[in-house]
């Protein structure tokens, strides 16, 4: 786990001082930090050349609209340093003429910075004679060191992003002049011009390559609610710029949160168990259609194509307490209880039709029972429907035993 380090805010406003010392001096100071009074009679000799005689360094095409790389402190030369380690501060540029910005570094012999492009991270390309970068002479034409090789100057046979050739790009150095004649952007008046080695940088966009800017820039004239202050040659403040870049990143986040939302959301629906149906789209209940075929069922065993309640007497057919005229409790007018007869059953075969077994069937044939009224009078209850449809068929009935 990464360390974290707290300091007070005494302690910040020291380390801010020595970034910006450091972007001021660099390496000018050989490696000891400068007393104040070197310090401030340093940039008092070294700010009005950066001012005024800042040289702006691009890579790309000479025909192009648009450089494919502008050069800042810490970029990369062929000899191995980076361009701060050039000498980039002149009393006087000469004008029409060729600016040698020579490297600084002990022992080096590169004579003009020469950008070349990285590959797979810090590396750079191999030569077309197949060898290193840095098996190349940094002095100008960058002959190749290996023995037996013929080759005379780097060329690298990689593409740049704008996709043309290597061989087709060169290293340019300009005055202020020389660079708003060919209608490129140049940095204001500010504090950006104190700082030492700034190349061609002149907004955090110039980090980035040409065809990129050059994307960002056309997708600014297709959308116009994007910020066109980012794209413009219009100096903006650190501190507006900044502003620019936080309010894209926040609606970024944003996005993201809601992208996850939504789908936290459709796992959630789709892991939910299944909602039950209301009452009043629930499913029938299974009563009738069992009625309906128990029904059919004892009308195919009767052999007749009636209903069961046809076949079979119902107990509404059979004299009951209520009807009698004894009255509710079976009492008669006398007030002799009723005598209850029970009625016997008997199994009878009724005869099928041709071709059909027969179908045993339970059928009560007892006698009805009788009972005395207040006038003396007997009555008798009458069989059901189906004895009398039974006796219309000849079926034999026989009497229950007494």
């Amino acid at each position: 786990m990464a360390e974290r380090i707290v300091v007070s805010a005494e302690a910040q406003g020291s380390v801010d001082a020595y970034l910006e010392y450091r972007r001021i001096v660099g390496d000018d100071d050989g490696g000891k930090l400068f007393t104040d009074a070197e310090y401030e009679a340093y940039k008092a000799r070294v700010l009005p050349m950066r001012t005024q005689n800042r040289l702006y360094v691009s890579w790309g095409i000479a025909t192009a609209a648009v450089d494919c790389k502008l050069v800042g402190p810490e970029t990369m030369c062929l000899c191995g340093h980076r361009y701060r380690q050039h000498r980039t501060d002149f009393e006087h540029v000469p004008s029409g003429a060729a600016v040698d910005v020579a490297c600084r570094a002990s022992g080096c012999a590169c004579s003009q910075y020469t950008y070349i492009p990285r590959v797979l991270g810090s590396a750079a390309p191999r030569c077309t004679c197949k060898h290193l970068a840095s098996e190349h002479s940094p002095a100008r034409p960058n002959a190749c060191d290996k023995a037996g090789c013929m080759c005379r100057a780097y060329a690298s046979g990689i593409r740049c992003e704008c996709g043309q050739p290597y061989v087709e790009h060169r290293t340019l150095v300009e005055t202020r002049a020389e660079r708003q004649a060919r209608g490129q952007p140049v940095q204001r008046p500010g504090r950006s011009d104190i700082y030492q080695a700034m190349g061609g940088l002149t907004h955090f966009s110039s980090l980035a390559e040409g065809p990129t800017r050059q994307a960002a820039a056309a997708a600014v004239a297709a959308k116009p609610d994007m910020d066109p202050a980012l794209f413009t040659r219009k100096k903006l403040t650190e501190e507006e710029e900044m502003a620019i870049y936080e309010k894209r990143y926040q609606e970024r986040l944003k996005a993201e949160r809601d992208a996850k939302q939504a789908d936290r959301a459709r796992v959630r629906e789709a892991a939910a168990p299944p909602r039950a149906l209301p009452a009043s789209r629930a499913a029938p209940s299974a009563t009738a259609p069992s009625l309906r075929a128990a029904g059919a069922i004892e009308s195919r065993a009767s052999g007749v194509g009636r209903p069961a309640a046809h076949l079979v007497p119902t107990l509404a057919s059979t004299p009951t307490s209520s009807s009698r005229p004894g009255g509710a409790h079976g009492v008669s007018a006398a007030g002799a209880p009723a005598k209850a007869t029970i009625p016997a059953t008997k199994s009878t075969v009724a005869p099928g039709v041709a071709g059909k077994t027969a179908s045993t069937r339970t059928v009560s044939t007892s006698r009805a029972p009788t009972s005395t009224s207040a006038h003396g009078a007997s009555s008798t209850s009458k069989s059901g429907p189906a004895s009398k449809s039974l006796q219309a068929r000849g079926a034999p009935l026989r009497p229950s035993a007494p």
